[in-house]
C-alpha cells in the first residue's frame, strides 16, 4: 500500500515473485513477471503527476487479502475509487494480482469517496 500510494511502481515490484500474473476482468491479458507489470503501470501513467494521488484501504475478497485504491486527480477535491487489487500471497511474496474498477467497490461497502 506505502508503494502505491507513493506511486512507487519499483518499489511495489520487488514485492513480487519472479513468476507473478497480472490480469484486469474482463479486460483481455496476462502479465507475468514484475518487469512487465511494473511496464504497463509506467506506460499507464502511474508514476506521474497527472496520475493523481492515491490512497489505499484494506479489505479482503473470497478470503484474499485485497487492496481498494482510491484515486484523487489533479483539479480534483476527493479521492474516488479507482481499482480494488485482489493478490495471492504465496511465501510472502504477490504470487497474482486480480485487479477489478470502481463499479465493484459499493459490493465492498466502500464510501464512493475519502
Amino acid at each position: 500500500m506505502e508503494a502505491t500510494e507513493r506511486k512507487d511502481a519499483h518499489a511495489f515490484a520487488d514485492l513480487m515473485r519472479e513468476d507473478v500474473r497480472f490480469t484486469m476482468p474482463p479486460q483481455p491479458g496476462v502479465w507475468t513477471g514484475p518487469e512487465a507489470i511494473v511496464g504497463v503501470m509506467i506506460q499507464g501513467g502511474f508514476e506521474t503527476p497527472e496520475f493523481g494521488e492515491m490512497r489505499c484501504t484494506v479489505v479482503r475478497s473470497n478470503g484474499q487479502p485485497a487492496v481498494a485504491i482510491y484515486r484523487r486527480r489533479p483539479g480534483e477535491d476527493a479521492h474516488r475509487p479507482m481499482a480494488i487489487d485482489v493478490l495471492r500471497i504465496e511465501e510472502g511474496l504477490i504470487a497474482d494480482i486480480v485487479t477489478f474498477g470502481p463499479s465493484v467497490f459499493a459490493s465492498f461497502g466502500l464510501p464512493p469517496e475519502l
